[in-house]
């Protein structure tokens, strides 16, 4: 089907995503840690992403990260993986740097993704043997440096930056969202993210 952004699908994400953000918007970010309705908006903004794709793709299954998913009705290899508000934590704390990412998969193997970024205007786009693109423009990762030793490597789990592996430079922190980190990884920001 080619790389393209599916306006759908970010439309119903920037939907249920608007009153969040309105949310964001008019109250003291420091105060969303101990608002117990953020866990609700990531569960409902997941299951209006959910009943899209249900109601167009009725034979694919469903696997959501707040919610747990439904199969489908048998006839298909294909799967759909959400996460519907990635970086949850900037996202309470009203970092931008947040995302809703959504993920197709054929027999377990993942054949197309998107990662939009509903304050950046962002959306990316990965399809398997057609590249990545940001808001339908191609991106081409420039090859790394050729010396592993001068690579720069990220990591979400903060007691591990500034560690060391071998023959690489310390660790540096992420952007602490996969869904931001994975863009940056593709455009060049960094060369290699470690997760564990």
């Amino acid at each position: 089907t080619g790389v393209n952004r599916n306006p759908a699908l970010t439309g119903v994400a920037d939907q249920k995503l608007a009153d969040v953000l309105e949310w964001l918007g008019t109250n003291d970010p420091w105060n969303h840690c101990l608002d117990f309705a953020a866990p609700r908006r990531d569960r409902d903004a997941e299951r209006a992403i959910s009943r899209y794709l249900a109601r167009n793709y009725p034979a694919h299954a469903i696997v959501g990260e707040e919610h747990g998913g439904r199969d489908g009705d048998g006839s298909s290899a294909l799967r759909w993986v959400i996460d519907p508000i990635d970086g949850t934590k900037n996202f309470v704390h009203g970092s931008a740097d947040h995302a809703v990412m959504v993920a197709e998969l054929r027999d377990g193997r993942v054949e197309r993704s998107w990662i939009w970024h509903p304050q950046h205007l962002s959306a990316y786009v990965a399809e398997r043997g057609l590249g990545a693109s940001r808001n339908d423009v191609q991106i081409f990762r420039s090859v790394p440096p050729p010396r592993p030793l001068d690579w720069r490597g990220v990591t979400a789990r903060r007691a591990w930056v500034g560690r060391e592996l071998p023959g690489l430079k310390p660790l540096e922190l992420t952007w602490v969202c996969s869904g931001v980190d994975f863009p940056q990884l593709i455009r060049g920001s960094a060369d290699f993210v470690v997760y564990a």
